[in-house]
């Protein structure tokens, strides 16, 4: 079986046992970050283990693609069969209307905001980001600099 992005179902499942894990390794409270590539365009999803719900964030402000939410609600059935008991196994899913990016290839640096600012801030998931249209360019910049400064980082323990 084939899903619409081509992730065969094999691949489903153990990208599914791989949220799972990841999920019995946090804490209840803990907001869950998984930032996805379906399709050639980079989206955020984030579980909120507490609520259960799922927070949808992509910088075209599409629909959630049909894989994403199957590899996630399977993985949390995974989770819950084998770390809490008792608890509903579906997630819901919401869509949140991020900052949106106003051309085509920005949509990585955008997902690193959203989790730079949700960490900051957990209320943007559930305040629309307070209204904000999209991120400017001196915004998205601080992301390159952090990302450029991390990488430098790791680069210079391996030598």
């Amino acid at each position: 079986m084939v899903s619409k992005a081509g992730t065969i179902a094999p691949q489903i499942e153990k990208r599914a046992r791989f949220i799972a894990d990841r999920l019995i390794d946090s804490k209840l409270a803990d907001l869950v970050f998984l930032p996805y590539n379906p399709r050639f365009h980079w989206v955020l999803a984030v579980i909120d283990l507490k609520s259960q719900i799922v927070y949808y964030l992509d910088s075209q402000l599409q629909q959630p693609y049909q894989d994403i939410k199957d590899i996630v609600n399977m993985g949390f059935r995974i989770f819950v069969s084998q770390k809490k008991k008792g608890s509903k196994k579906e997630l819901k899913w919401m869509v949140v209307e991020g900052p949106k990016q106003l051309d085509g290839v920005m949509c990585g640096y955008f997902v690193m905001r959203y989790m730079r600012d949700i960490i900051a801030n957990r209320s943007l998931l559930t305040s629309q980001f307070e209204g904000k249209k999209t991120y400017s360019r001196a915004e998205l910049d601080e992301v390159r600099s952090e990302w450029v400064s991390f990488l430098s980082t790791l680069i210079l323990d391996q030598v």
